[in-house]
């Protein structure tokens, strides 16, 4: 590859990681609102969790026609459009008074946020070489960490100052721009004439849904990132005041370093797992390293606020690990389906992490029901949040089942 080539390959690769950025931003912002949304619609924390969790629902079907898509049309128009529809939800979520349209917003925003990812990736394995694709995946991700970062305590801070409302319309302006550097700056590929003859679809869903596989590296996904989406995307900063007993900026700052671990953790822990020609064994210490990190930060309310800090830093660089899945998947089939498949991990990932934030929410309402209080208790959000740590436990026994592909393909 040129240079030229190489400069255009990291701008185009860039921009499409700024989209991931901003839909990551949405994602997060949740967790920092979610008492002012409960208070401005007067709803229960149930209600609030599904409503919020309506974006991974959408995101997650979406998946299988994103994959599709970018296996057919390039990434380009697709991440415009994708971007747009992002920007056009947070616009509406942040502006009505309707609960009916806040859901369809959140909706909206999980069908644009779906191409973010995969589109990001897609750009990736048509620009660089193979050798670099684990690297770029964890890359991509911290990309989006960065988005969640603003997502948390600068968020925080805004909302302070001018409301979440305002804030979030902020936000929609930067998504706008992000679409227009789209279309200006990303093409699909160094030479967008050569063209590779995609797979007929059901021969495509067939290769994928029938592999044994595929399942099992998405289950073991999804439920890795549970964790991340259930608590830290959502209830993190409540657990944290009510547990630990600290201020909601302490709160918000500590939360942040989850996605700081995830940050250094994804381009480390995929590097390492073509260094090591191994994706199990880094897939293996990340999971038992989140879950013993997690296990602690529940049952132990007695932490300093340093050493609290420490182990979510770290839980955070442990669970990036699972970014390693995905060339792991895709290693499992042909190069030619690799969008597909790269959207099938994401899916189960997102169809995984969506079923915790309601189950959380519920196990919430339902132990605090018969009480005369009117505030969630210490006692109360540690047994709600032990659903997390059996996640990461179920996941040791799938773990055994999953073929090592000693990167195949990918690091050739």
């Amino acid at each position: 590859m040129t240079t030229t080539l190489r400069n255009n390959a990291w701008l185009i690769w860039f921009i499409a990681a700024l989209f991931y950025g901003v839909e990551f931003f949405q994602r997060v912002a949740p967790s920092v609102i979610s008492q002012d949304i409960v208070a401005t619609f007067h709803i229960t924390e149930t209600s609030l969790g599904f409503i919020i969790s309506l974006y991974y629902y959408a995101y997650a079907v979406a998946q299988i026609p994103v994959g599709l898509t970018l296996d057919r049309f390039g990434a380009r128009t697709p991440l415009a459009i994708a971007a747009f529809a992002v920007s056009l939800g947070t616009l509406l979520f942040a502006h009505t008074d309707n609960l009916i349209i806040l859901s369809l917003a959140r909706i909206i925003v999980g069908i644009g946020s779906a191409f973010a990812f995969v589109g990001c990736l897609k750009l990736a394995k048509d620009w660089f070489t193979g050798r670099q694709f684990a690297f770029i995946v964890g890359l991509t991700n911290t990309i989006g960490v960065l988005g969640a970062l603003f997502g948390e305590t600068p968020l925080n801070s805004l909302v302070h100052r001018i409301g979440w409302q305002l804030s979030l319309l902020f936000t929609a302006i930067a998504g706008f721009i992000v679409c227009a550097l789209i279309l200006v700056f990303v093409r699909n590929a160094p030479n967008e004439q050569i063209k590779m003859v995609p797979l007929p679809i059901k021969t495509t869903l067939l290769q994928i849904i029938k592999s044994s596989q595929s399942w099992l590296i998405g289950l073991y996904a999804g439920l890795m990132v549970a964790p991340v989406i259930a608590y830290a995307e959502l209830w993190s900063n409540a657990f944290l005041e009510i547990v630990h007993h600290i201020n909601s900026t302490e709160a918000t700052f500590a939360t942040t370093l989850i996605f700081v671990g995830i940050a250094v953790g994804g381009p480390t822990n995929g590097f390492l797992s073509s260094i090591l020609n191994r994706r199990k064994l880094i897939l293996l210490i990340g999971n038992v390293m989140a879950l013993a990190l997690l296990t602690t930060i529940i049952l132990v309310p007695q932490l300093s606020f340093l050493a609290l800090c420490i182990a979510l830093f770290f839980f955070g660089f442990f669970t990036s690990s699972m970014l390693v899945a995905f060339p792991l998947n895709t290693e499992q089939h042909p190069s030619t389906i690799s969008a597909t498949v790269i959207a099938f991990t994401n899916m189960l990932i997102m169809i995984i992490g969506a079923l915790f934030q309601p189950t959380i929410g519920y196990l919430l309402d339902f132990l605090s029901a018969g009480s005369h209080h009117h505030l969630l208790t210490s006692a109360e959000f540690r047994q709600a949040l032990w659903c997390l740590p059996i996640a990461l436990a179920i996941n040791l026994i799938i773990l055994c089942f999953i073929r090592e592909s000693h990167c195949k393909n990918l690091c050739k």
